[in-house]
């Protein structure tokens, strides 16, 4: 304890201090740690100022008003009674240089936490860390504050989350060993072989601001380029580097390198679903880290069992489980921070059951026509069976019928097709298994029914002629006219049995000509038999009437008779019909006196009235007698 400045070490001539530890001191007056007075200079190298108090004055740490340089040290946890708990300037020739220094967790009762600056200048060259988010940092009064590259003023984080305690980390003295996380943490630039000098940023002066105080605010973050003048060790000497993976941490401390910890990871997926995810991250156990906060590459040491495993050096990966599966699986990994490796962690992947819809196959059957099919549809039908990978039991249900044919389709998958009658060709019908949660895709049931060839069907047929008038029928309405084939084949006539009472000529297109025997009349028939050319026939009857010449006026008679008791034909004429004769006439049973015609067609004349009576006379064997009105025709006993 001093009585008056510099509790520790009090300065008016040239002091170097090279790693060590200036702590537990107090001073009643300025500089609990150190104080150097005007024309003094002090060059403090890798060294740690802690824990010291000015009483009743400034500078709990430093007080200074000469020469002050600061490389590669710590100033923590120092207090004042009034300004400046780490350090103060105040005199307006003192300089105070700071380089790759951490001045943090000081404290003073009056301005300045970190540094007050009542006169003279305070250069913060490159790559200081100034205090903390609990305090406030700089406070400029009346001199000059200059900042260069690579400070960092007022971090987020209390000192705990900086430094550890003072404490035996190694070496002869104590140190504030940097704790993981720390914001100074490889923040002291990069080792690259250049120099570098104060001020390189061309940073100008910084200003009061209304209240007083300044916290510089770093711009760019650009890295420092230390030169090969950094010392080989840190404050605690040989086997503690200063240059740990290429780059230097701030402060008189620096972290060695520790291997990175990985940490086992927990993932989940859904069956035949993909697996995004980074080990990096917290997972269910904690993030993986590294004490140096290097960067880490991740590194596969084994892959996994069930999917494929695509994993990236930061951390991201995607696994895809093989299709189907749903269980366990897992990879195991590592990290290198490019100095050393972690321990082996592991990836634990479960894999969710998710049902999945069975599978239909596409059948064939095929059958003949006119016959029931039976079949499976859940078998092997020339396209593999219905499956459901999950083992589940499968339900079959019709979607869309068939269009030729009736189908019974039971839950199990047997089924009865009934062809519509006489019907061949292609049908189908459709259907979807279910396995209790899911249907299946549509699967389509191709039907093939062959074509067998059915009978035709032959009509009886009936036809009329007169006595000793042959009866010619063309093909349209002959013999095959009424018959059928239900297969489309064309027919053709053939006779099986001749008439009994005339001659017969029957052509293969049903037409004929059948003579009577002369003065023949009444029933006469033959048979025939029409055939498809495919092997199919049937026989059918032709039935021929043979009309008598006195069968034929009496018919005429009877039949205007008729027509006049129906009150068909009025006005007053007995006897008479409003007739149109086609076809052949007869011969003539009494000259002039009456006719009789094949075919009659009886009307009443268009414009309601009849045309004047007369006799229609005509000569035997006339072939035609074509009335283009209606006339009117008298029957003469």
């Amino acid at each position: 304890t001093a009585g008056i400045g510099g509790g520790g070490i009090q300065n008016d001539g040239t002091l170097t201090l090279t790693d060590s530890t200036v702590s537990g001191n107090t001073a009643n007056d300025g500089g609990g740690g150190i104080s150097n007075e005007t024309g003094g200079s002090v060059l403090l190298m890798q060294s740690t100022v802690s824990g010291n108090t000015a009483v009743r004055f400034t500078g709990g740490g430093i007080h200074n008003s000469g020469t002050l340089t600061v490389e590669h040290s710590t100033i923590v946890g120092n207090s004042a009674g009034t300004d400046g708990g780490g350090l103060v300037s105040t005199a307006l020739e003192a300089i105070a240089t700071f380089s790759h220094t951490l001045l943090a967790g000081n404290t003073a009762d009056g301005n300045g936490d970190e540094i007050y600056v009542g006169t003279g200048t305070v250069h913060l060259d490159s790559h200081n860390l100034i205090g903390t988010k609990d305090s406030g940092p700089i406070v400029l009064a009346n001199g000059t504050l200059t900042a260069g590259q690579g400070n960092i003023i007022g971090p987020n984080k209390s000192l705990a989350e900086i430094v550890g305690p003072l404490a035996d980390n190694g070496g002869t003295t104590l140190t504030h060993a940097l704790v993981a996380g720390s914001p100074a943490i490889n923040a002291g630039g990069e080792s690259d072989g250049n120099t570098s000098s104060p001020g390189d940023s061309g940073s100008g002066p910084i200003g009061p601001d209304d209240s007083g105080s300044q916290d510089e605010t770093p711009g760019d973050h650009t890295d420092d380029e230390p030169g090969n003048d950094l010392p080989q060790y840190d404050q605690r000497g040989v086997g503690f580097a200063r240059i740990v993976g290429g780059v230097i941490d701030i402060g008189s401390f620096e972290l060695q390198n520790l291997p990175p910890v990985a940490v086992n990871d927990d993932f989940s997926t859904d069956e035949d679903t993909p697996l995004a995810g980074n080990v990096l991250a917290d997972n269910g156990n904690g993030a993986d880290s590294d004490p140096n906060a290097d960067t880490l590459a991740v590194i596969l040491v084994d892959s996994p069992s069930h999917g494929s495993l695509t994993l990236n050096d930061d951390g991201s990966f995607e696994y895809t489980p093989v299709e189907n599966y749903h269980g366990s699986d897992s990879f195991t990994y590592k990290l290198s921070d490019g100095l050393e490796d972690s321990g082996v962690a592991t990836v634990s992947i479960t894999v969710n059951s998710v049902n999945d819809a069975p599978v239909a196959a596409d059948d064939e059957f095929s059958t003949d026509e006119d016959t029931p099919l039976t079949g499976d549809v859940l078998a092997d039908n020339a396209n593999g069976v219905d499956s459901d990978v999950d083992g589940d039991d499968l339900t079959a249900s019709v979607v869309t019928g068939p269009s030729h044919g009736e189908l019974t389709l039971n839950e199990n998958g047997t089924f009865t097709y009934t062809p519509d009658e006489n019907y061949f060709g292609s049908d189908s019908f459709t259907y979807v298994v279910n396995d209790g949660q899911a249907d299946s895709n549509v699967a389509t049931v191709a039907l093939t029914v062959n074509a067998v060839n059915d009978d035709p069907v032959a009509e009886t047929d009936a036809f009329t002629t007169n006595e000793d008038t042959p009866l010619v029928v063309n093909a349209a309405d002959g013999v095959l006219a009424n018959d059928a084939d239900v297969d489309g084949d064309s027919l053709s006539a053939a006779v099986e049995t001749g008439p009994a009472h005339g001659t017969l000529m029957l052509n293969g297109d049903g037409s004929f000509t059948y003579t009577p025997d002369a003065d023949f009349s009444g029933m006469d028939s033959f048979t025939y038999r029409a055939s498809d050319g495919q092997g199919g026939s049937a026989v059918a009857t032709v039935h021929i009437l043979v009309v008598s010449a006195e069968d034929q006026l009496a018919n005429l008679l009877e039949e205007i008779e008729r027509l006049n008791d129906d009150g068909i034909l009025n006005n007053g004429h007995a006897n008479a019909l409003a007739i149109k004769l086609i076809g052949s006439l007869s011969k003539l049973e009494r000259d002039q006196e009456q006719v009789a015609a094949n075919k009659v067609e009886a009307f009443i004349n268009q414009v309601g009235s009849l045309v004047d009576e007369g006799i229609l006379t005509a000569e035997e064997g006339q072939s035609l007698i074509d009335l283009a009105e209606a006339a009117l025709i008298s029957i003469i006993n």
